[in-house]
């Protein structure tokens, strides 16, 4: 019984013909509170953070997206390494306030990014010929893929530093994010990032508002 409740395939109830599973709705919830904490800027968006990569590695392995079962393990390690930069009273000061970055280096995290999301992009397209018993099927809009992937990592990173350029790569992610569910069927999931796309827009708001002046 208790198995069946982490099970993808067995269905709570259906909305429509859309079955959502128990852990789905774990994923999905524990998803919202953390990002509802990182709005505010409260510490509780690092350990909800944990709880949500280990629901979605569980509910990504089920659906066999393993490209997305494994950036959970990177999310996992990033909030572990969030909730201790938050936490750690002996930094100094100026690392612990919210800034912009220069705007050097925000063009070099840009360029950055576009070269991670094409190299990534690109290996997902090798997945079904590289490992053919793991992956039987072609990966699904590889490159758009690769740039939620990509932008992700780069916004943890930089949510973890306070940076408030970290909400915009979330609304970026959120829009594709958004289309790209929805063309997969996941209509649950695309529904979730129509909210996660509010939070992350009142998240750039606040952060904004209260981000140090820096430099260019």
């Amino acid at each position: 019984m208790l198995r069946d409740l982490f099970d993808a395939s067995v269905y709570l109830f259906h909305i429509g013909s859309y079955g959502v599973s128990f852990i789905e709705l774990l994923a999905t919830g524990t998803g919202i509170i953390s990002v509802w904490y990182a709005a505010r800027t409260h510490l509780l968006t690092w350990p909800t953070g944990m709880i949500n990569a280990v629901f979605l590695f569980v509910f990504f392995f089920q659906l066999n997206l393993y490209a997305d079962m494994f950036l959970q393990m990177y999310f996992f390690t990033v909030c572990a390494y969030g909730w201790w930069k938050w936490k750690d009273n002996s930094q100094q000061n100026d690392d612990r306030v919210i800034t912009w970055m220069k705007r050097k280096t925000q063009l070099l995290w840009l360029a950055g990014l576009a070269a991670a999301t094409v190299l990534f992009g690109w290996c997902m397209m090798q997945l079904h010929t590289w490992f053919p018993v793991l992956f039987t099927e072609p990966a699904a809009f590889p490159f758009a893929d690769g740039a939620i992937a990509m932008m992700s990592v780069a916004a943890q990173l930089l949510m973890a530093r306070k940076k408030t350029e970290s909400w915009l790569l979330w609304i970026a992610i959120d829009v594709l994010a958004i289309v790209v569910y929805a063309l997969k069927g996941a209509y649950v999931l695309s529904g979730e990032y129509v909210l996660f796309l509010g939070l992350a827009s009142y998240g750039f708001y606040k952060w904004n508002k209260a981000a140090q002046p820096v430099s260019s």
